[in-house]
């Protein structure tokens, strides 16, 4: 999974600044349910009540991405994806 400074950084560069409300705030109950937090807050009408709707769509796309990686990294290294 990409990091909150991954997303942030991301977001620097596209928008000229970053949005790590949005980020907390799409991710916060990955402690509690790890992959399956996108249930909650990864969707595109979630993103549209956002401050910065391009940010939140950008998080969910760099998410998707990453996916397929997220049981090799798990194997190489449990903390990348529960942290």
């Amino acid at each position: 999974m990409p990091s909150q400074t991954i997303h942030e950084t991301i977001d620097v560069a596209l928008f000229g600044r970053s949005y790590p409300h949005i980020h907390r705030n799409k991710d916060y109950p990955i402690n509690e349910y790890f992959i399956a937090h996108r249930l909650l807050h990864h969707d595109p009408f979630y993103n549209l009540l956002t401050e910065h709707p391009p940010s939140a769509f950008v998080h969910d796309i760099t998410d998707a991405l990453t996916l397929p990686m997220v049981p090799l990294l798990f194997v190489l290294n449990p903390k990348l994806i529960i942290d």
